[in-house]
């Protein structure tokens, strides 16, 4: 079997986002989508916010159809990169570089 980096998540987009484009012309989209998970083992309910990086015309795409509340289903693939904090430390973040998204309910729902 090979291996896959491959991610499918549902949750709520949890905020409202802005397009941003580099130096270069790249066009991409910061996406905070928030899921809860509720542990088998002792019902805790975890609440989580992935960080989704859409890029390109699929960004702004997502721009357009996306607003805050919307429930959405995110396809794509983990990325995790390593940084300098403003003190020195390094930090290590992870993001899912989105490839295809959808819609579920643009009913809203607060976050």
């Amino acid at each position: 079997m090979a291996a896959s980096n491959s991610i499918n998540i549902v949750g709520f987009v949890a905020d409202d986002f802005e397009i941003k484009e580099n130096a270069q012309g790249s066009i991409s989209a910061k996406i905070p989508v928030h899921t809860e998970h509720t542990c088998q083992v002792n019902n805790s309910i975890y609440n989580e916010i992935h960080w989704c990086m859409v890029f390109g015309d699929l960004a702004l795409q997502a721009k357009e159809s996306m607003k805050k509340g919307h429930l959405v289903q995110i396809q794509g693939a983990m990325h995790y990169h390593i940084y300098n904090d403003r003190s020195g430390g390094s930090k290590r973040i992870s993001q899912i570089i989105v490839e295809q998204y959808q819609i579920l309910s643009k009913k809203k729902r607060r976050i």
